[in-house]
């Protein structure tokens, strides 16, 4: 791994930069690295100044064929016109790669990180696929991809990174909103009593769509919620939120019907939710039958607040 020794105090993100080093080397100079080092890159900034280099060199290349033109000349040879369309392309790449990277050590400042390496195989996949990626909400995801793995190599796999190349705006969107319906570590979505439909809104082919893309399982499946025999209540984990149920008897059991994120869904949830849709976890707790006390708490809380749910 490049050792880049451009004073960076925080461990995340010389662990980031010495990636993009290996992954990129050439296309992102020490003075890139420095920047993002810094927090002098941000990705608003990033992207403003891209966009006027882009537009200056686009417009270098349309001045040459209109005074070509005036002068009654024949426009810019092929080959030429040839090299300005890579230099426009390359240019274009190499912001969306900036964009992704400074995205991702925004993401990353300040964390702990693994010392396991970062596979140069899937470096370079994601280099890859991310070089032309211009939509804004889409380079959001692969910065969160790419700081995610900087921190805890292994968090996304291969084939993760081609569900993700392959999906459309749209479908991010939409997944993102189910991911936020979703338990961990299982993936489920927990619909007792169809609320799925009848809350979350969601139709058959809103989540046929998803199967396509490869986010969810095609199959149906069961959630089975229990409890050690010596813990008092069960517990439903969220991406931010608690489902905790009372047991009834040492040996209670909730079953209900789920849809399950694929293994490429279970590692994109990761960092497509960001809130889980407190609402759908109030509505899986009602339609819960029986007669049961059933509580909301907020993940993280020292000590646990519970909302009694009615």
């Amino acid at each position: 791994m490049a050792n880049l020794n451009i004073g960076i105090n925080d461990e995340a993100i010389a662990k980031l930069i010495s990636v993009v080093a290996d992954g990129l080397g050439g296309l992102f100079g020490p003075w890139q690295m420095e920047r993002v080092a810094k927090a002098e890159a941000k990705v608003a900034r990033i992207r403003t100044e891209a966009r006027e280099e882009l537009r200056l060199l686009t417009a270098s290349y349309q001045e040459a064929i209109e005074v070509a033109v005036e002068a009654q000349e024949d426009p810019p040879m092929l080959p030429a016109r040839a090299h300005r369309r890579i230099d426009a392309r390359e240019a274009r790449r190499q912001t969306n790669l900036e964009v992704v990277v400074a995205g991702a050590a925004e993401e990353c400042r300040g964390k702990r990180v693994d010392d396991a390496a970062v596979d140069p195989d899937w470096v370079s996949r994601l280099f890859a696929s991310v070089q032309d990626v211009s939509n804004e909400d889409m380079q959001t995801l692969w910065s969160r991809v790419l700081a995610g793995e900087v921190v805890q190599p292994g968090s996304f796999s291969l084939r993760t990174l081609e569900v993700l190349r392959n999906l459309s705006p749209d479908e991010a969107s939409s997944f993102a909103k189910l991911a936020a319906l979703s338990t961990e570590p299982e993936g489920a979505i927990p619909s007792p009593g169809n609320v799925l439909t009848t809350v979350g809104g969601w139709r058959a082919a809103d989540v046929f769509g998803l199967q396509d893309a490869q986010l969810v399982d095609s199959e149906p499946r069961q959630l089975s919620v229990t409890a050690d025999a010596n813990e008092p209540n069960m517990v439903l984990s969220f991406h931010t939120h608690l489902a905790v149920i009372p047991k009834l008897k040492a040996d209670d059991e909730i079953v209900m019907p789920a849809l399950r994120l694929s293994s490429a869904g279970r590692e994109l949830a990761q960092i497509a939710a960001v809130e889980t849709n407190v609402d759908y976890v109030r509505a899986v707790l009602l339609a819960i039958p029986g007669e049961r006390e059933r509580f909301l708490a907020r993940r993280y809380q020292n000590p646990l607040v519970l909302e009694p749910v009615r």
